[in-house]
C-alpha cells in the first residue's frame, strides 16, 4: 500500500496602526485584515496479491487485487478586525473596545459571518491622590473589567453540507453503479461555536514591587458546542454535525 499527501496552504495578513498622544489623552488605533486558505489531497493506492514481495509498492498494477482512494478537503476563512484604546492622565484610565468579524467555510451558508464584539476598562488606582497614604506599602493597584465574545470553528471542512459514497448493485442481471448518502446528514444552520468571557481582576506590588500579583475572577460560557450527533438510522442517515449544549467555568 502507498500514501500520498498533499498539503499546500497560505496566511495572509494586513495590519494598519496608529498611535497618538496630545494632552492627557492617548489613543491607539489598530486595523487588521487576514485571510487563510488550506487545502489536502490524500491518495492511498493498494494491491494484494502481488507476485513478488519483494516489488513492495512499487508494482501495484501487477496485483491481483487492486484499490485506489481518494479526497479533497478545502477550508478558507477571513477576518476583519478593529481596535481602539483609549488612555487618560498617563493611562490612569484605560477603555479597550475591539470589534472582529470573521468568515467561515467550513460553517453553513448564511451563517459564515458573525462579528464578536468585546470592552475592556482598567483603572490604576494607586495613581490617586486619595492613595498615596498607602503608596509606602501598595505602589501599585490595578482594577480591571473585562467582556466579550470570541467564536470558533473546530470542525473538518463540509461537516455542514451533505456528501455521497459510490456503490453497485444488480439490476436485471446488470452490474449497475449507485449514490447513496455517505452517512451524515445535512445541516443548513450548522453556525460559529461562540464562547462569552466576563472577567473582574486586580494587579497589585507590595513594598516597591517586591512582592506582586495578580488576582482574576472570570465566568466563561460557550455555547452552540460543535458536536456529532447519533440520529435515527431509519431517516437513511447515521449522525449530524449540530450546535448543542452550552458548557461554563468559573
Amino acid at each position: 500500500e502507498q500514501k500520498a499527501v498533499f498539503d499546500r496552504g497560505w496566511t495572509l495578513e494586513h495590519i494598519l496602526s496608529y498611535a497618538k498622544t496630545f494632552g492627557q489623552h492617548s489613543l491607539n488605533l489598530t486595523a487588521v485584515q487576514s485571510a487563510q486558505k488550506f487545502t489536502q489531497e490524500p491518495l492511498t493506492a493498494s494491491g494484494v496479491g502481488i507476485p513478488l514481495e519483494s516489488q513492495l509498492y512499487y508494482n501495484l498494477g501487477s496485483a491481483t487485487t487492486q484499490g485506489v482512494t481518494s479526497n479533497f478537503t478545502q477550508w478558507t476563512l477571513m477576518s476583519w478586525m478593529g481596535r481602539a484604546i483609549y488612555g487618560f492622565k498617563d493611562n490612569r484610565y484605560m477603555v479597550t473596545a475591539s470589534l472582529r468579524y470573521d468568515g467561515s467555510s467550513r460553517l453553513a451558508d448564511g451563517h459564515k459571518w458573525v462579528a464578536f464584539p468585546s470592552v475592556a476598562v482598567a483603572w490604576r488606582i494607586s495613581d490617586e491622590p486619595f492613595f498615596q497614604p498607602l503608596a509606602r506599602v501598595v505602589d501599585n493597584l490595578k482594577l480591571r473589567l473585562s467582556y466579550g465574545l470570541a467564536g470558533a470553528d473546530n470542525i473538518d471542512a463540509s461537516l455542514w453540507r451533505e456528501t455521497w459514497k459510490t456503490g453497485t448493485t444488480t439490476y436485471n442481471g446488470n452490474v449497475v453503479s449507485t449514490y447513496e448518502p455517505n452517512g451524515m446528514k445535512a445541516n443548513p444552520d450548522l453556525k460559529w461555536e461562540t464562547t462569552t468571557s466576563r472577567n473582574i481582576g486586580f494587579d497589585f506590588g507590595l513594598w516597591g514591587s517586591r512582592l506582586s500579583g495578580t488576582l482574576d475572577l472570570y465566568w466563561n460560557t460557550t455555547s452552540d458546542l460543535l458536536m456529532r450527533q447519533e440520529i435515527d438510522s431509519s431517516t437513511g442517515y447515521s449522525y449530524q454535525y449540530r450546535n448543542i449544549g452550552q458548557t461554563s467555568n468559573k
